[in-house]
């Protein structure tokens, strides 16, 4: 998707990262503040008002302090803020910035004729199931 950056953290993209470090407001929906993703806790994006957003009240501010705390069930609370929200975000500005980042940054590897690398057999189940394979990690 257009507006999909990426991984943010240490094992993240270049525009996801500066993103993060130059957003006015971060909004976090059931996703931990771990250190892979904030790396330092007192550089984490400096700028930005903080949304945490969990049905578990005890993640919310546990890694990151949080300017606007919400626990619940997020259906539910999405479902509200569409009814709170009046007006779309005038964010044309921003989205150029990251569709130009990702552009002077993109995501590439060096291949080898010794290594198999792993982004290489992910190319390969991507070409050789025509798109339709879905792929998943975890850390």
């Amino acid at each position: 998707h257009e507006l999909w950056m990426g991984m943010p953290g240490m094992h993240g993209t270049f525009t996801a990262n500066k993103a993060i470090q130059g957003a006015d407001l971060l909004v976090n929906i059931g996703a931990r503040f771990d250190d892979r993703v904030t790396m330092k806790l007192d550089g984490f994006a400096p700028n930005a008002k903080i949304v945490h957003i969990d049905i578990d009240p005890a993640e919310i501010g546990k890694n990151v302090p949080t300017d606007i705390p919400i626990v619940g069930d997020i259906k539910t609370v999405l479902q509200q803020a569409n009814k709170e929200v009046k007006y779309a975000a005038k964010a044309d500005a921003w989205r150029a910035h990251i569709q130009q980042s990702k552009l002077d940054h993109p995501l590439g590897y060096v291949d080898s004729e010794v290594v198999l690398k792993p982004q290489w057999v992910i190319e390969m189940i991507h070409e050789t199931t025509k798109g339709e394979a879905i792929v998943t990690t975890d850390v």
